[in-house]
């Protein structure tokens, strides 16, 4: 009897506790243990959890009126080193993901993917181990595999949440978080079908380049941004495979050629705020395998990338030009000309070389290059947003080569491509491009979609990983030495498989039990992703 009381008044205690801990009449880590949910579910105990709550409570009230979850990117930004911070981050999408939820949503996977990078980077930082967040980074990451396990890869475009994305992307910007929930939700619906992957890592990398100057959600969207590309290129690679061995069966990923830069400049960043300058370098020299595959593309990524930074301006510079040279080639390249999706693409093409010109001081090809607004068919009078920006060049060029040359970085104006962040090197956006604004296309030019050009349709040689998902190289895993699961094969215990990109360890006896059917207590268990050596 005496054993219940104590009991209860412990349960008692601990749920006051948890109730009382708010700031401002708002509670800010979910008032769960009372229920299973924070003792049984992420089998954190009652010393870990008042920990948290008190590093919760303090981290809310110095928010100064920020949005709870805001500032805890906030703090986070501020010191990525810091395991307590990352503790709390990680718990906030822990709540919300398919360890706790029932749902199988969009939003459920969102958080699934930011709390899986939270503990991934505490299980990284932490001096000691943490034996509730590893235990929830791998059964969080065996769920995520679970959810996101496909059948027959295919690329079928005729879905509504991709139309729904289009629409966002080229006219109504007012639509762009909505469109990339949809999408999530679709995945979740259909895991086989690759474009949505790759139209998920547009959607999030669109939303990390355009946010404001010190908005802490880029955080947050370089972060899916980083998770969906490297899912998108494994997927394309597999889908391009299978294609040359059977290709009345399958069909490429058209925009298999372009992910590289997609998945390079979210993990640079990431590395830039982990201060790891090892895999920034490492992710720099994959980037530019990638401007091999499709110079054309990859000219504005690298270019955007590298504008600011004096030792890499030339590099930047140098991808900007060949693109350009690139594109005299072939000019049909998708890259290389306006269509309903990239309304003004020519034209920021030509404003990135005028601006790097006014930087060497060369105001000459400069000046030539400013009168293409003249020319009739870049529709420059319907270009709303660029215009001013264009104008500015025209007349202020050499204040602005003085800016760029000063040594004084806080004084730069922002390259055509790029935008200025608190937190992290400069991102990239390209709204100006892709935003058709007064540009008119008839329906029938909307609805035809470009394909890519025989030149980079198929990839053949792709270029490799050098970091794990989120940007670290210390983190990198080659699958290569283990083999690929085989419905006929029986294994024993301690047995590793590759299975769509993950590894596996059976823990008894197995055969044709498919590793992406097992939970917490079935015979496979997740061991982590494939960066390497996935596709046999």
């Amino acid at each position: 009897m005496k054993k219940l009381i104590m009991s209860l008044m412990l349960c008692a205690s601990s749920l006051s506790y948890a109730q009382s801990e708010q700031v401002d009449g708002d509670t800010f880590l979910e008032d769960y243990y009372h229920s299973d949910v924070i003792y049984q579910k992420l089998e954190i105990s009652l010393s870990d959890y008042q920990h948290l709550m008190k590093v919760s409570n303090d981290l809310a009230s110095k928010r100064a009126g920020m949005q709870y979850a805001d500032y805890l990117s906030v703090a986070y930004l501020e010191a990525p080193n810091a395991t307590d911070i990352i503790k709390v981050n990680a718990l906030h999408h822990l709540l919300a993901s398919f360890l706790v939820t029932s749902s199988a949503s969009g939003e459920a996977l969102k958080h699934s993917v930011l709390a899986s990078y939270f503990l991934t980077r505490l299980k990284l930082l932490s001096p000691t181990p943490v034996n509730w967040a590893d235990s929830a980074l791998q059964r969080l990451e065996q769920q995520l595999a679970k959810h996101l396990s496909y059948g027959k890869l295919h690329v079928n475009e005729a879905v509504e949440a991709h139309n729904f994305f289009h629409d966002a992307f080229n006219y109504r910007a007012q639509n762009s978080q909505l469109a990339a929930d949809k999408l999530l939700d679709e995945l979740i619906s259909d895991p086989s079908n690759v474009m949505t992957t790759t139209l998920i890592t547009g959607a999030f990398l669109w939303l990390g380049g355009q946010v404001a100057y010190d908005d802490p959600k880029v955080l947050e969207y370089y972060v899916l941004t980083s998770f969906f590309s490297t899912r998108a290129i494994l997927l394309s690679q597999e889908i391009e495979g299978k294609w040359q061995e059977e290709p009345n069966e399958y069909a490429r990923m058209r925009l298999s050629s372009i992910l590289g830069g997609w998945s390079a400049l979210p993990k640079r960043w990431l590395a830039g705020i982990h201060n790891d300058e090892l895999s920034k370098n490492k992710i720099e020299a994959e980037h530019q395998l990638w401007g091999n595959v499709n110079p054309g593309f990859h000219a504005v990524t690298l270019g955007s990338d590298y504008f600011s930074e004096p030792e890499q301006f030339y590099t930047g510079l140098g991808a900007w030009m060949r693109g350009s040279e690139f594109c005299n080639q072939i000019p049909s390249f998708r890259s290389c000309i306006d269509d309903p999706r990239f309304s003004f693409n020519r034209l920021v093409f030509i404003q990135g070389i005028i601006e790097h010109m006014i930087k060497l001081g060369d105001f000459n090809t400069a000046q030539m290059l400013l009168n293409a607004r003249h020319w009739p068919d870049l529709q420059w009078d319907k270009w709303v947003s660029g215009q001013a920006r264009w104008l500015e060049l025209e007349t202020n060029k050499h204040e602005i080569h003085q800016l760029w040359n000063n040594d004084d970085p806080a004084d730069d104006p922002v390259f055509v491509t790029s935008k200025k962040r608190r937190w992290g090197d400069e991102t990239m956006v390209c709204a100006n491009c892709h935003q058709a604004q007064e540009r008119h296309w008839t329906e029938e030019q909307k609805n035809t979609v470009s394909q890519p050009h025989s030149m980079v349709a198929t990839i053949g040689d792709w270029p490799e990983f050098t970091t794990d998902w989120a940007g670290q190289s210390s983190l990198f895993q080659d699958c290569n030495s283990q083999s690929s699961w085989d419905k006929q094969q029986a294994y024993k215990k301690d047995h590793h498989v590759v299975y769509q990109h993950g590894v596996y360890r059976a823990k008894w006896w197995t055969q044709a039990e498919a590793p992406s059917n097992s939970n917490r207590y079935d015979v496979w268990e997740f061991i982590g992703w494939c960066h390497a050596g996935s596709i046999k």
